[in-house]
């Protein structure tokens, strides 16, 4: 069991994004790909928070992870925000569900770590 509020913070918060990202795999949930590109964005600065404590293993496949994550979540949010004149397209919102849903994983196996 996770100890210490870091690590239940990120457990929680891992079990919401991933059921986030599981409820729009399967159902129909009305959202804005904006919206979501913002939770993927600031759980991918989480878990680059969370992984530095992390050893071996487990440190690189998260920061891996939080890294594609993020630089995928905030191509759209810059894009948005006319700082970058380009954005990548083809992403749906079913890409940013599977990353919600692998982002919760990373988050959840990280919660149990050292």
């Amino acid at each position: 069991m996770p100890f210490g509020a870091r690590k239940n913070l990120g457990l929680v918060l891992g079990i919401i994004i991933f059921i986030i990202g599981l409820l729009g795999l399967f159902f129909k949930i009305p959202s804005a790909i904006n919206v979501i590109a913002w939770i993927l964005a600031v759980g991918g600065l989480y878990l680059i928070i969370e992984s530095i404590t992390e050893f071996g293993a487990r440190r690189a496949i998260a920061l891996l992870v939080a890294f594609v994550v993020l630089v995928i979540a905030s191509i759209p949010i810059l894009n948005q925000l006319s700082i970058i004149s380009f954005s990548i397209p083809g992403i749906n919102l079913l890409v940013y569900h599977i990353l919600l849903a692998v982002e919760g994983i990373a988050m959840i196996i990280n919660a149990f770590g050292t």
